[in-house]
Parts: structure tokens; sequence; C-alpha cells
């Protein structure tokens, strides 16, 4: 016999952070219009999952402002994009399930004639590939932070101010890793059989 009587469920639905910010040009501080900010993150319903871009979006006004709403708690970066400027990656810290995140001001780098570069963003200026329980330094890039600190191609990072590389997955490593520029992060590097705590800090990279 199958029950057919009602069956109350009790769960609430959370609004989401609002993020307000600005995005000038970063060397007149002109205010940019009709540049697109995105957010990227892993998806709460499927934390197994890469990191993927998340709705919602929003434009640059005339006077560079912008709002996002219904910001899920998740959300790790914001994407700013406009075409002729080098796209700009900030890291989020800790999201507020509903309500307020600090004012975000961002500023894009005009794209020179034959830059390679595509991407800015602000971390310690290393290629990472990911293992099992350590990230592994592929490639330095000069005059970024991972360079000042003399880590090198072939070094493992095995902790992140102290939480291990296995606990936070990849994807949140690299979060971690970015950071605003001028900090420090202290990473646990192990080299040719030695480990070592190394500070390295957060500078402005292109890619």
């Amino acid at each position: 016999q199958v029950d057919t009587s009602p069956v109350q469920a009790d769960f609430a639905l959370r609004a989401g952070a609002r993020i307000e910010g600005i995005v000038t040009e970063d060397t007149t501080r002109r205010p940019i219009a009709g540049a697109v900010i995105s957010l990227e993150g892993r998806r709460a319903v499927a934390p197994n999952l890469p990191v993927a871009p998340l709705s919602p979006e929003a434009e640059t006004g005339a006077d560079g402002r912008f709002t996002l709403e219904q910001v899920p708690p998740d959300a790790m970066s914001l994407y700013a994009q406009k075409e002729g400027y080098l796209t700009r990656i900030v890291t989020l810290g800790p999201l507020p399930e509903e309500g307020d995140y600090p004012p975000v001001a961002i500023g894009l780098t005009p794209r020179a004639s034959g830059d390679d570069a595509s991407v800015e963003l602000t971390g310690i200026g290393a290629v990472l590939a990911a293992r099992r329980e350590w990230l592994a330094v592929v490639d330095v890039v000069p005059g970024g932070g991972a360079t000042d600190a003399g880590l090198a191609s072939g070094d493992q990072i095995l902790a992140i101010d102290g939480t291990p590389v296995g606990r936070l997955g990849y994807e949140r490593a690299i979060g971690v890793i970015r950071g605003p520029e001028g900090t420090t992060v202290v990473l646990r590097v192990r080299r040719d059989g030695r480990e070592s705590d190394v500070v390295v800090t957060r500078k402005r990279v292109r890619h």
C-alpha cells in the first residue's frame, strides 16, 4: 500500500550576496562603460566539478559602475572584460549568503598592439599543475612573486597558509593563492626531498 499522506518539507531560499563596484582604466582612472562583469566559481550542487562560469552577469554604465545581484556564496572570482583591454580576474573573499559585499574597484589595462597577454590577475606568478596531494610548479613568471621568492620549476607546493593542498582541492587552492596585490602567502614547499616554508608576495601578472 502506498502512503499518499501529505509530506511537509521545510527549506530556506537565500537571496545571495550583492556586489557593487566600479571599473576604470588603470592609468587614467577614467570610468569604463560597457565592461562585462561575470563570475567564476564552483557550484554548491556539484562541488566535484571544475570551476565554471556562474550567473548572473552585469555591464558597467557610463559611470563605470556595476551591480551584481543574487551572487551565490561559492563564487570565487570576478571577471572584467572589455574589448581593447586585458581581461582582469579579481579574487573574491568569503561571500555572505545574503547582504552586501564590500565595494570592488577594478582597474583595466589597455591592451598594447602586439601584446600576447590576454589576462591580468594578482597571484604568485607561477604556472601550477594539479597532483593528488600537492601542486607542481611547472614554470615561474619573470618578475613575479614566485621568482622573487626563489621558487623554480619542479618544486612541490604541499600546503598554503598552513592548509594542506589535498584538503583544499586544486581549484580552491588556486583561489587561496590568488589575493590582493601586495599581500603575502606562505607556501610549504618540497624540493629534493626537503620541506621549507616560503613567503611569496602576490603581484599583478599577465598571461
